[in-house]
C-alpha cells in the first residue's frame, strides 16, 4: 500500500512540474508579445510626435500655428508693466477697417489651425508609416500637396 501511495505523490509530484513549465512557457509567449506591443507603441508615438516631419510637410501651416501660439504667449511673457492712461478718454477710438479685416483674417487662421490640429490628433489610421522620409509619408495631415494642373 505503501508503494501505491508513494507512485501517486510521484506521479502528482510530476504533474504539478509539467504544469508549472506550461506556466513559465506562458509567461514567456505574454512577455515576448507586451515587449513587442511596447515597441510598436513606442515607435507610433515617435511618429505622433515627430514635429519636423509636420513642418516639412506643411510649412505654412506650421507658421500658422506658430503665429496663433506666439500671439497668446506673448502677453504672459511680457515683463514691464504698461503704464495706465491718467484718464480716460472721453470717446473710445473706434476700430477701423484694417483692424477688421486683422480680426477677420486671424478668427479664419485659428479656425484653419484648430481644425487642423483635430484631424491629426483624431484620424483614425494616425501616422502609422514607418518611413523616416516624410515626403513618402502620406498617412500624415498636410501631407496631400497640390502639385497643380497634371497634364496626361
Amino acid at each position: 500500500m505503501n508503494g501505491d501511495a508513494s507512485d501517486l505523490d510521484a506521479a502528482d509530484d510530476n504533474q504539478e512540474i509539467v504544469e508549472q513549465q506550461e506556466i513559465v512557457e506562458q509567461m514567456d509567449e505574454v512577455r515576448d508579445k507586451l515587449g513587442d506591443g511596447i515597441e510598436r507603441l513606442n515607435e507610433d508615438m515617435k511618429h505622433v510626435f515627430d514635429w519636423q516631419a509636420y513642418v516639412r510637410s506643411a510649412p505654412l501651416t506650421s507658421v500658422g500655428i506658430a503665429v496663433v501660439v506666439g500671439y497668446f504667449l506673448a502677453p504672459a511673457i511680457r515683463t514691464r508693466a504698461v503704464p495706465e492712461p491718467a484718464q480716460p478718454y472721453p470717446n473710445p477710438p473706434q476700430p477701423g477697417i484694417l483692424s477688421g479685416l486683422a480680426n477677420l483674417a486671424f478668427g479664419t487662421a485659428l479656425k484653419f489651425a484648430m481644425g487642423y490640429v483635430t484631424e491629426m490628433f483624431t484620424s483614425p489610421s494616425g501616422p502609422s508609416d514607418t518611413s523616416n522620409d516624410a515626403r513618402e509619408a502620406s498617412s500624415r495631415p498636410g501631407d496631400q500637396i497640390y502639385r497643380g494642373p497634371q497634364h496626361e
